[in-house]
């Protein structure tokens, strides 16, 4: 199996002297180049920088679909505020129930939560 790693995966494998796992259970470990610079990085560590250079199994990749990229972490942003905004509507929503206890709007409200939870999206 072939795969893409950032640095953190072989920066920590390396400290501890485990990168040859990555080797042995992977065919093939592509990096970045940008990785591969922050890897080689004086702040990397001695450890880290000595390991790294001695792994030619580490294959140092450009990223060639640049403009994917930078779509999928737009993609990523953006799920991530909505789920602050489901959050936020949930925190709502259960706030809205406990005010709509004595009111008809509970009925609605209980419905809708229960709907929620059925479908696994509120707990």
């Amino acid at each position: 199996m072939v795969i893409v790693s950032n640095t953190s995966p072989i920066s920590n494998l390396a400290k501890v002297g485990q990168l040859s796992l990555m080797q042995r259970i992977y065919e093939s470990v592509l990096i970045p180049h940008a990785v591969y610079e922050e890897l080689l990085d004086e702040r990397a560590g001695e450890t880290v920088i000595v390991t790294v250079q001695s792994a030619t199994w580490l294959k140092v990749r450009s990223v060639q679909a640049r403009q994917l990229a930078d779509e999928f972490l737009s993609i990523c942003s953006f799920c991530g505020k909505l789920l602050a905004y489901w959050q936020w509507i949930v925190m709502h929503l259960e706030a809205a129930r406990s005010r709509a206890s004595n009111s008809s709007n509970w009925r609605l409200v209980r419905h809708f939560i229960a709907y929620l939870r059925q479908h696994q999206v509120l707990l």
